[in-house]
């Protein structure tokens, strides 16, 4: 189904930083819609019928669900961020992102999710919901960019010299 982060293949000199995914708040509709149905199961008449929908509503987005989330990774190397999502790769080569935005509500905040959007060139990309962990994915961005930036630095003169001096 999905390769793993540590067997993907990555470019010379890359590394992985960090990986995350989907997170398990998007279970709450279909355990809702299951309850729902269940206690509708109860009723007579024209409200069982309602207790059949409720069941089939929980059934389909149990499905959805468990594709998405199988089929969703989020991984930041140390040269570019890999978005998979719905059998979709897209890379972001960290020299084109300028940052990451991180939108959360207190319950988001409560269970370590929320809607991430990336800066990419200048432009923001559309946001991406129910991300697990996003404030711990924007600082594995950071430092990427912030390592990307310090390794562009030094290559930028190879004859310099480095000196550590003592402040009095």
């Amino acid at each position: 189904m999905f390769k793993s982060a540590k067997s993907w293949s990555y470019q010379s000199g890359e590394r992985l930083i960090y990986q995350t995914e989907i997170s398990p708040i998007i279970w709450i509709w279909p355990i809702l819609s299951l309850w729902v149905g269940l206690g509708c199961m109860m009723l007579t008449g024209i409200l069982l019928l309602l207790a059949y929908i409720f069941l089939g509503l929980a059934v389909l987005l149990a499905i959805q669900n468990g594709l998405v989330s199988a089929q969703t990774r989020y991984i930041v190397t140390n040269q570019r961020i890999l978005l998979f999502e719905y059998r979709q790769l897209t890379q972001l080569y960290l020299s084109k992102v300028d940052g990451l935005i991180v939108r959360q509500n207190r319950i988001g905040r409560w269970l370590h999710y929320g809607d991430v959007a990336w800066i990419v060139s200048g432009h923001q990309q559309p946001w991406i919901h129910y991300v697990r962990a996003p404030v711990k994915l924007r600082q594995a961005v950071d430092y990427g960019i912030a390592g990307l930036q310090i390794q562009f630095h030094y290559t930028e003169s190879p004859n310099a010299t480095y000196s550590r001096q003592q402040v009095n």
